[in-house]
């Protein structure tokens, strides 16, 4: 699924643009997640970002416009599934190369790091 699938039926309250790797950072600490956040290249900074909650899961998506480093942690007592999409079909996650669809598993203290892109990037469910 894409990020338009996932999002586009969400009303407003439900979907969130950040300006800033910075920006972007600080809401998700907010929510519990031990992210960092950097943008690798020139240019404008837009993250997309769309949220389902359900009775057992938090879903996100996000889609970046700009090749960026992150460091990602999920908050205590959860488990985090990514899965990696990109233009190019390719990205490094806990240090390895990994396709699109990949999915690192990372648990809560894990001290792996998080997805790095060379492109503009977006996770999905």
């Amino acid at each position: 699924m894409n990020y338009q699938a996932f999002s586009s039926d969400l009303s407003p309250a439900e979907t969130i643009v950040f300006r800033s790797a910075e920006e972007n950072q600080e809401m998700m600490q907010r929510h519990g997640v031990n992210q960092e956040v950097r943008q690798l290249g020139r240019g404008k900074f837009r993250c997309d970002m769309a949220v389902r909650a359900t009775e057992h899961a938090d879903l996100y998506a996000d889609r970046f416009n700009r090749a960026f480093s992150m460091r990602l942690g999920p908050p205590a007592g959860t488990v985090g599934l990514l899965f990696l999409r990109s233009a190019r079909g390719h990205a490094l996650a806990s240090g390895s190369r990994s396709g699109s669809w990949s999915r690192p598993l990372r648990a809560h203290g894990s001290p792996r790091p998080g997805p790095r892109r060379k492109d503009a990037a977006r996770s999905a469910c």
